[in-house]
């Protein structure tokens, strides 16, 4: 029997002439590191081969992290859906909200006015809802307020 039985061999051809002068200047660049050039290409292939592991285990561990990564997703759109229920309900409730506080602000105004002037509102007027119109100007303001959250 051969003594290198322990060992076999495996002819490697390399045509491609850009990545043979890449491998001559890598050993020239060595400085005398490898023994000889089969020394330094099979350094090269062990690297690549442990690359390759490497690469196999980060796309398991990416496959684990997309996994999480869409339930994350999911569930987020699940929130955005119930923001978005809400934000609708409450932007159909705007118009009565603003209506509200329209009466509100024309009552405060009256008021307002009221003891600029030194004069008292009677309580029977702003209880029946005398004074709950403001002014044009706020009655517009408001109207173009809410035109923009429409939109």
């Amino acid at each position: 029997m051969n003594k290198k039985q322990d060992f076999s061999t495996t002819v490697v051809r390399i045509y491609d002439k850009e990545l043979l002068d890449k491998l001559r200047a890598e050993y020239v660049f060595s400085g005398g590191r490898y023994e000889s050039k089969n020394h330094m290409i099979t350094e090269l292939i062990e690297a690549g081969l442990a690359n390759r592991r490497d690469d196999g285990a980060l796309w398991d561990k990416l496959k684990e992290a997309d996994g999480a990564i869409a339930k994350s997703v999911a569930a987020l759109t699940e929130r955005v859906a119930e923001l978005e229920k809400c934000t609708r309900f409450w932007m159909s409730n705007m118009d009565d909200t603003l209506e509200t506080n329209q009466r509100i602000l024309g009552a405060v105004y009256a008021l307002a006015e009221a003891a600029n002037d030194g004069e008292r509102l009677a309580a029977a007027d702003l209880e029946s809802g005398y004074y709950d119109f403001p002014p044009d100007r706020f009655t517009k303001s408001a109207a173009e307020l809410l035109e923009e959250t429409k939109k």
